[in-house]
């Protein structure tokens, strides 16, 4: 079984109404007024019906057979918060999408890495995508939505989610490419 919750920013469309009804089995969330990408997630983990929450981008596209059974298994079995995928670029390269912090000079820096190991730890999901676990989701309290940067709710749910003894984690078998990602375009905000 899934479900399905799109939201949609701009405001009422027609075109809303006949994907509505093209797709009856996926719910259409019409935000009134804008929200933050985190605040958007939180709303959409909490309407879902399932523990397991998938979260993707209109511009981001599943690699054939890349959400394997063995991925869900873990996000159950393990408790992870999060299970983020490899990203690929157009011709299957490895993205940089492990986030590392580090100390530089007295200074928070946060380091992308391309080179994982299967279910190596990230201190966030790279562009909020994965598999989110309902459960230790809401239990380190979801995205703080007082911020509104992407970059920093992204930074803050993750030390939470240190600080608190859950972990988010990167899988080599589930992947993603952007489907118009072009070489070399910058994803990640320094």
């Amino acid at each position: 079984m899934t479900s399905v919750i799109s939201f949609e920013t701009t405001g009422y469309s027609y075109e809303l109404e006949s994907l509505s009804v093209r797709y009856p089995s996926v719910k259409f969330a019409l935000l009134n007024q804008p929200e933050t990408t985190g605040g958007m997630i939180n709303i959409g983990i909490g309407e879902s019906t399932y523990n397991q929450v998938l979260v993707l981008w209109n511009d981001m596209k599943l690699v054939k057979n890349s959400l394997s059974d063995s991925v869900l298994q873990n996000s159950i079995e393990k408790k992870f918060v999060s299970i983020s995928p490899l990203f690929m670029t157009t011709k299957m390269e490895t993205m940089p999408c492990k986030m590392v912090p580090v100390i530089e000079n007295k200074n928070l820096v946060i380091n992308p890495e391309k080179y994982v190991r299967d279910l190596s730890p990230t201190i966030y999901p790279w562009d909020f995508a994965g598999i989110y676990n309902k459960k230790e989701f809401m239990s380190v309290g979801g995205f703080d939505i007082e911020f509104s940067d992407p970059y920093w709710q992204n930074l803050d749910f993750g030390f939470r989610c240190a600080m608190w003894g859950y972990q988010n984690v990167i899988s080599t078998v589930f992947k993603v490419t952007y489907q118009n990602q072009t070489e070399g375009e910058v994803i990640v905000k320094n």
